[in-house]
């Protein structure tokens, strides 16, 4: 398992969830193809500091979300099709109300995710 910053450009970032953790506060799962992939993701996040950038398409209303790693050149990326109105949670998104960031997987319909959340500061989400 590499966990370098170089390694998070072969990793596939498949989608995102916007869920509540035990706490009832909104957090971001990344999700990937499948537990090893999310678990290299955790790592690369926890051992290194970034940012996460959401742009909005104007005329479409769709979403691609950026994750550089602040410190490297690396980063990853993913070109989402949800829009505010397919997926009301976005709108958390756009008032930096995710606290918190994870990786998980869809395993039969169900999103698993690590519950160990890496705090999210308002400071780190920007808008664009």
């Amino acid at each position: 398992m590499d966990n370098s910053p170089k390694s998070i450009s072969t990793l596939k970032w498949q989608d995102i969830s916007i869920l509540t953790d035990n706490n009832n506060r909104p957090i971001l799962i990344l999700l990937f193809p499948d537990q090893q992939e999310a678990n290299n993701m955790y790592q690369i996040l926890t051992k290194n500091a970034f940012n996460l950038e959401v742009y909005m398409d104007k005329s479409t209303g769709t979403h691609d979300l950026k994750i550089p790693l602040t410190d490297t050149e690396y980063g990853i990326g993913l070109k989402s099709p949800l829009t505010l109105d397919k997926y009301p949670p976005l709108k958390l998104l756009h008032n930096k109300q995710v606290l918190g960031i994870t990786c998980g997987f869809n395993s039969n319909g169900q999103v698993l995710f690590n519950q160990n959340i890496i705090p999210l500061d308002g400071n780190q989400v920007i808008l664009n």
